[in-house]
């Protein structure tokens, strides 16, 4: 314990203790005098004595001094060291966060049981003097409780609880018991890990560390082996459509994530809690392999469905839901010249070949077409034709400013003087003049705009080529300010663009779509590059047949919902999402969840929810190696000393506030020291 003093000039006012002293050593002449005969006859003598004068009053003498040296004190505003004293008024008590893993892994064999047990068992041993907190954490972690000593409070607290449907990550409640501890003055400050550790969950050794002076303490609740678990780990689904029936094609990923070989089981397909199709499979330990199942189904119906295997200790992971939607089909126009030839062909192949979703395509000569398909349409193509003048112009330029799409390709017949000022008001300029690079063997297109979500899907390895197309002739397209250029040929030219009109988008490619001034319609790059342009073009978002529990429902979601949004979680409760919250929104648990207006029904939707597959791998890592990535880099550090360095003398003096104590203190012996001093003034009269 250490004392210091802010102002100690103050001091000096010790020198007053001086007052006290020189008064009750100084004799005082008597106030009364005393009458006596004439001595004018006496002989006067010196009188002489060696005899020091006493304190008679040392109680009075005693208070005056000790308020004069605690005034001067008070003044000097004393800073009293704590670090120690903590220790020694504290003695040992504890400020315990208690961090209880309630991930989806907990929910094997009787590891919940086993966890809510050690809660209650470190609240029934904790002191008078202690105090702990209970966190809960999965992906994300939440603080249960305050600190408290209550031990009903942090059992009631853990028994309401039950494993979700995160997956564990042990980072974000290190950074909560982290904020929690660091400004603790508990001399003892103690961390609680309890879980099942799985390997996956440990936290970040670099980011994720417990203040200086903190004890880290584990309880493993696993029994240390690896359970028996199968998973469905993803499902693909392919639906193609007929006027009789659907032929829905499910391929399931599945996974054998136990110690031992499976015995073959059956993999079930289930729509509408009917099972469709069965195939038995057997999978070695630490094997994956992929299972398909095909059924029939009605058209058009909407359908909730499941993957599954059967039971075993990890029942969380036995079976992967789904939504099975029907795909309505994109409307496409393609304006062209019937005098072209085979100039369409590649595109009419490549656009009739799209399944996920079809495409509904309507082909028009332009001559013959007029401005009632256009109203049908989401995406329009002027394939190799000039834009048309009239009120089909003018029906296209409403179309794009309204939201649709428009694809221009530019080609043989696009001459600057076959470009109407309507064309050039999409378009932003007129087509310019042809570059011939055949003599060159034809150029390549070498840069395209991956960020862009029509390039988006290309830019994977091996999920599309353009670099070994050849381009032989190409228009110049100037293009103006506010559009983007999405991909150039290797001198720099344009070869596609995109520009917003109003609420729609025109995309112009230069180097036509026909065998012809390129080679790009043999390529295998072609046909999922026509399907991304007519996607984009039509604001194609592919609804989700699942999600991953901890997912957060958007505004797409409740926007398709009329009237207030009511959430109906799979174990029956109901939130209305306008009072709810943001934790709301989150989908935190496995199943279906239902979406609806309140009273209503017709607009029902259902969600599909499964657990995160990164979950299912139940490796068990080293508590202790764990405990150590957490703990402290430097556990002996002097936290006490961190704690005073991070505030100034000045804050630490206003937070003892000492003076005030010592002013009150010479207060009091004012009042005492008045009495006394009346008291021996009586005596003495």
């Amino acid at each position: 314990m250490g004392l210091s003093l802010l102002a100690p000039l103050f001091l000096a006012g010790l020198a007053a203790i001086a007052v006290p002293i020189y008064v009750h050593l100084t004799h005082r002449e008597r106030r009364e005098p005393v009458r006596f005969p004439s001595l004018m006859f006496l002989r006067r003598i010196p009188f002489r004595t060696t005899k020091k004068q006493r304190i008679r009053h040392w109680g009075l003498f005693v208070l005056r001094v000790l308020a004069l040296a605690l005034l001067a004190a008070a003044f000097s505003r004393p800073l009293l060291d704590r670090g120690s004293l903590g220790i020694s008024v504290l003695g040992s008590a504890r400020d315990v966060v208690i961090l209880l893993d309630r991930s989806l892994s907990m929910s094997v064999g009787d590891r919940w049981s086993r966890a809510t047990d050690a809660v209650a068992d470190v609240a029934a041993g904790l002191g008078e003097a202690d105090r702990a907190t209970l966190i809960a954490y999965a992906e994300r972690a939440v603080a249960l409780t305050e600190r408290t000593n209550d031990v009903g409070t942090l059992r009631s607290a853990a028994a309401m609880l039950r494993p979700g449907g995160g997956r564990t990550s042990a980072g974000p409640a290190v950074r909560l018991a982290r904020d929690m501890l660091d400004p603790s003055e508990f001399p003892v400050r103690e961390v609680v890990v309890i879980s099942d550790f799985q390997e996956i969950g440990a936290p970040q050794p670099d980011e994720d560390r417990l203040p200086a002076g903190a004890i880290v303490t584990v309880v493993d609740v696993s029994d240390g082996t690896e359970p028996a678990n199968v998973s469905v780990d993803v499902v693909e689904l392919d639906r193609v459509s007929s006027n009789a029936r659907d032929r829905v094609t499910a391929t399931a990923r599945l996974s054998n994530r136990g110690p031992a070989v499976t015995t073959p089981a059956s993999v079930e397909l289930v729509l509408d809690g009917a099972v469709v199709a069965t195939q038995r499979v057997a999978l070695p330990a630490g094997e994956t392999r992929p299972v398909t199942l095909t059924a029939d189904v009605p058209p058009g119906r909407t359908m909730v469905g499941a993957v599954r295997v059967a039971a075993d200790a990890y029942p969380a992971d036995d079976a992967l839901r789904f939504v099975l939607e029907p795909v309505d089909p994109i409307a496409v126009l393609v304006l062209g010249d019937p005098q072209a030839g085979e100039d369409g062909l590649y595109l009419d192949r490549a656009l009739a070949l799209a399944e996920d979703p079809p495409f509904e395509v309507t082909s028009l000569p332009i001559a013959r077409a007029s401005a009632a398909p256009i109203g049908d349409a989401e995406v329009v193509v002027l394939n190799d034709v000039p834009y048309p003048g009239g009120a089909l112009g003018r029906a296209l330029a409403t179309f794009a400013q309204g939201g649709g799409g428009l694809w221009v390709v530019f080609g043989r017949r696009h001459g600057a003087e076959s470009w109407s000022a309507e064309g050039v008001a999409l378009a932003g300029s007129r087509p310019g003049s042809l570059v011939d690079r055949v003599a060159a063997a034809g150029g390549t297109m070498s840069i395209l705009h991956y960020d862009h979500p029509l390039f988006a899907p290309f830019a994977e390895p091996r999920s599309g080529d353009f670099s070994s197309a050849r381009f032989f002739r190409y228009r110049v397209h100037d293009v103006p300010e506010d559009a983007v250029v999405l991909a150039r040929f290797d001198d720099g030219s344009v070869a596609l663009s995109e520009r917003p009109v109003g609420a729609g988008r025109v995309v112009a490619w230069t180097a036509g779509l026909a065998n012809e001034w390129n080679d790009l319609p043999i390529k295998p790059v072609f046909l999922p590059f026509v399907h991304e342009t007519i996607r984009y073009l039509a604001r194609y978002q592919p609804e989700p047949a699942w999600r991953v529990a901890g997912s957060v429902l958007g505004g797409a979601d409740l926007a398709a919902i009329e009237g207030e949004p009511v959430l109906e979680r799979p174990d029956g409760r109901r939130t209305r999402l306008s009072d709810g919250g943001p934790d709301a929104l989150i989908l935190d648990e496995p199943g279906v969840y239902t979406l609806r207006s309140l009273g209503g029904r017709v607009d029902a939707r259902a969600i599909a929810v499964n657990a995160d597959p990164r979950e299912s791998d139940l490796r068990r890592g080293d508590p202790e190696e764990i405990a150590s990535g957490m703990a402290p880099i430097d556990p002996g550090a002097e936290r006490r000393g961190e704690l005073a360095a991070a505030l100034t003398p000045a804050e630490k003096e206003r937070r003892q506030g000492l003076w005030w104590y010592l002013l009150l203190t010479v207060l009091v012996l004012s009042i005492v020291e008045g009495g006394l001093a009346r008291r021996a003034g009586r005596v003495a009269r």
